[in-house]
């Protein structure tokens, strides 16, 4: 049996191998453990590159490859059961998902410069990508998402939205995810107003984008206005409760960007009883409309 050049003159089974117990090795010996040292070194190296076909063949040298042009690609040729690889695309083609090309979410990927993929020989005439990194992106993200814009994703924890980038993301659909533009019916979920607080102030500082609630804990002077320190851009319905507890009863003015409705601005605390007066902004006055005083 002649000396092996490349591990694909190899067999899993021993006895298949060389050289057999008959064989004559003579000064060969020196040939095949050189051979077994290049096998080992080729499968933890970079191999050729291999330009873009419908049907492309891995050489059997090398663990790495670039894969040149922009040919769709829709199969690849049998190389050995188990055998794993790793290519990097250096241009825009279509992976073509099939029966023996296997790539994740079952879906074409259109890979760009950079793209890595993980690719292995699963079995006869079926090749599986198991992992797809793509270059443009940091890990863990990608750059499509079940078909979400990164406009429509709302990402919970943090308050903007991030661009998630996913080169697949199982087979979510935009049904399937909650959206800063859709009409959604949110089932079984608490939202946790935002508290802000002072102990004591003249005129309190109150950003309406950034609270649900805003207290005053232990007001010591007479409030002469809410308006001069009242920032933030509300939406009409947008709901504000302002709670204030005095040292004593404390006279509020409330300024110009409050009304009244049936309820009345209340114009003084009790005590040291806390009052609290909810708000409902009214887009069409551009004021906050008092609709509680308790």
């Amino acid at each position: 049996m002649p000396v092996p050049s490349t591990i694909a003159d190899i067999s899993t089974t021993a006895s298949s191998n060389s050289p057999a117990g008959t064989d004559a090795i003579g000064t060969s010996l020196d040939d095949y453990l050189r051979a077994i040292q290049a096998i080992l070194k080729q499968e933890d190296s970079s191999g050729v590159d291999i330009a873009s076909a419908s049907a492309i063949t891995i050489p059997s040298a090398g663990k790495y490859f670039t894969i040149t042009g922009t040919t769709a690609i829709t199969s690849i040729v049998d190389s050995w059961t188990g055998r794993s690889v790793v290519v990097v695309f250096n241009g825009a083609l279509t992976f073509t998902h099939s029966a023996g090309l296997i790539l994740p979410g079952a879906a074409n990927i259109t890979t760009a410069a950079g793209d890595a993929a993980t690719l292995v020989n699963e079995s006869t005439g079926v090749w599986r990508c198991v992992a797809y990194q793509k270059a443009a992106n940091t890990p863990g993200n990608a750059t499509t998402f079940g078909g979400l814009t990164t406009a429509q994703i709302a990402v919970l924890g943090t308050a903007s939205v991030q661009a998630l980038n996913v080169s697949h993301f199982g087979s979510l659909t935009t049904a399937q995810v909650t959206t800063l533009v859709g009409a959604e019916t949110l089932t079984n979920k608490r939202i946790t107003p935002r508290v802000g607080e002072t102990t004591s102030s003249a005129t309190p500082t109150i950003n309406t984008d950034s609270v649900d609630i805003y207290k005053l804990t232990a007001q010591a002077v007479d409030i002469t206005s809410f308006t001069t320190n009242l920032s933030g851009t509300p939406t009409d319905g947008q709901v504000l409760i302002i709670q204030i507890t005095g040292t004593a009863a404390r006279a509020i003015t409330w300024g110009t960007s409050f009304e009244a409705s049936t309820v009345a601005l209340p114009t003084t605390t009790v005590t040291t009883a806390m009052l609290t007066v909810g708000f409902i902004y009214n887009s069409v006055t551009s004021k906050w409309r008092c609709v509680a005083s308790c």
